[in-house]
């Protein structure tokens, strides 16, 4: 199923990504998006069918920022940026060893 808002591409997004991807890209900044993103991009723009016609996803986009005229390069970059925000929300991420895993989790 094609996610229709922001939101459930997030979901989407969110649970297809290792660990390694999330943290690395929570610990970006904002300028580093622009390098990113034409990959990420691709695969929001595609995979989201927002190139073909998901009309309900790039709704939800323009709603957000108030733009009509937003088309599906716009939309995935906003998409790829609320996934970057959602990511600094969550803290501080990083990679755990298993290594020494007898002396329990470290966080």
């Amino acid at each position: 199923m094609l996610p229709r808002t922001i939101d459930e591409a997030l979901n989407i997004l969110m649970g297809k990504m290792d660990l390694k991807i999330k943290t690395r890209l929570a610990r970006m900044g904002p300028e580093d998006l622009i390098y990113l993103h034409p990959e990420f991009g691709v695969y929001i723009r595609y995979g989201f069918h927002l190139v073909l016609g998901n009309g309900a996803l790039l709704t939800s986009c323009r709603k957000a920022v108030g733009m009509e005229d937003l088309d599906e390069e716009g939309a995935s970059f906003l998409i790829f940026a609320k996934l970057w925000e959602r990511l600094k929300a969550t803290g501080s991420l990083r990679v755990v060893s298993a290594r020494g895993s007898d002396k329990g989790c470290h966080f």
